[in-house]
């Protein structure tokens, strides 16, 4: 059995739609496909599920009306281009309804199942009916128990993406990007041979085409190298997603639903180090950091300062990471903001630290690769790549699982540097 899932882009107009029948047909082992809300087209700048946040968010019922409007004839007009009669008044009278948030929110993935469910005529499986959160988190075996009770074998089913329901009934939303976890958590639940994530991109790049023109495209990798490449922002896939198909070692395979002849990317444990030559499986970088180096005396024994600086840290609701640097000091990267020097000030005075240094305009560099692990000189080439230039290097980090290695350096030299890294690794490995 293989669950495929859908993204926004795969289903953003009639055209799309009809890509996605064909694909589905191709292969009669694609039998639970979950889908997202409909995604922007030319003649649809805005995401449905935006539409829908927006009509939650109008001050006014006339402004109400005219967002109600606009999704109503996108999907009148969807319909009539499909060919479908689906009479959807009593969804569409509902959105104008007192829905709670997350309700109105998860229309979208609902009417788009809805929709693609009469097109492929087969049945829809509302999430609600098998998907159940407990206090935010997915129970997996009272879901794997509803949906088994759902689904026959060899029957075909679409499943709407981006939420369940809790204990008391109500509709909850996964986090933003719930969609591919919605069809991981499906591929689990069925113990699938495959997940299959359809968007709009020939699998994996080795690096952001906005920086490398005509970058490498990754045939595999492990579930680790894509967790760390979706944490460190790679935005192909949902790194949430990847944890529920690592545990059963479930193939996830992202897949371009405009070009479905490429083989795309596999993710495995059964990655095979030397397919394509490739020793490194992505790049990023993160710009407009600002780096605290923290010096205290002993540091690494004071869990009661490191806990009042994540306290203080987390009640300012920035997304932040921090990392031993030696015995004696922590680094602490956040996003540029206004409040850097504040920030550094506390650290010092509030907090108490000894020592507190700030650089700002920092960008960070990352290579992934499970070859660290086994090849240690290969740290030494990326380094090598930098040495003949006059790029002032402020940091590196290696980090303790041997996965990935950070350049940090200002913000003016990160394409350079970014370039120079990756025409060096291709050179090397190619």
């Amino acid at each position: 059995m293989i669950v495929a899932k859908f993204g926004g882009s795969s289903l953003a107009n009639a055209e799309q739609f009809k890509k996605v029948k064909q694909i589905i047909s191709n292969n009669k082992d694609r039998n639970l496909i979950v889908v997202s809300a409909l995604g922007k087209a030319d003649d649809q700048p805005m995401k449905l599920t935006d539409q829908l946040i927006k009509l939650s968010e109008a001050n006014s019922l006339a402004d109400k009306r005219i967002v109600f409007q606009q999704i109503k004839n996108r999907f009148n007009e969807l319909m009539s281009q499909l060919e479908i009669n689906l009479d959807l008044d009593n969804e569409f009278n509902d959105l104008m309804n007192n829905l709670s948030y997350d309700e109105l929110v998860s229309r979208g993935e609902y009417l788009t199942a809805l929709v693609l469910a009469r097109f492929l005529d087969v049945e829809m499986i509302d999430a609600k009916d098998f998907l159940m959160i407990n206090q935010g988190i997915v129970d997996y075996h009272l879901s794997q128990n509803k949906l088994q009770q759902l689904i026959k074998k060899n029957q075909r089913y679409i499943i709407p993406g981006f939420y369940g329901i809790n204990l008391n009934d109500q509709i909850e939303l996964l986090p933003r990007g719930g969609g591919d976890t919605t069809g991981s958590i499906v591929a689990n639940l069925v113990d699938a041979n495959k997940y299959e994530n359809w968007t709009d991109t020939n699998g994996l790049l080795m690096a952001d085409p906005n920086l490398i023109k005509n970058p490498v495209s990754i045939s595999n990798l492990s579930y680790q190298e894509l967790q760390e490449l979706s944490y460190l922002g790679t935005k192909v896939f949902n790194d949430e997603a990847i944890e529920p198909v690592k545990q059963k070692n479930i193939p996830l395979v992202i897949l371009n639903t405009n070009h479905p002849e490429h083989l795309g990317t596999t993710i495995s444990n059964q990655t095979k180090a030397n397919l394509n030559n490739l020793r490194i499986k992505g790049m990023t970088c993160n710009q407009h950091q600002v780096v605290f180096r923290i010096y205290h005396y002993q540091l690494s024994k004071r869990y009661d300062l490191v806990i009042k600086m994540l306290s203080y840290l987390k009640n300012l609701n920035l997304d932040y990471t921090f990392e031993p640097a030696s015995f004696d000091s922590i680094n602490v990267y956040i996003k540029k903001t206004s409040n850097s020097i504040k920030i550094k000030n506390d650290l010092r005075q509030v907090i108490g630290f000894e020592k507190v240094e700030m650089e700002q305009n920092v960008s960070i560099v990352t290579v992934v690769s499970e070859q660290f692990k086994q090849q240690p000189t290969l740290v030494g080439s990326l380094i090598e790549a930098l040495n003949d230039s006059d790029i002032k290097v402020k940091g590196l980090r290696q980090f303790s699982d041997d996965l990935k290695f950070s350049f940090e350096v200002e913000d003016k030299d990160y394409h350079l540097v970014f370039e120079k890294l990756y025409n060096n690794i291709n050179k090397k490995v190619v």
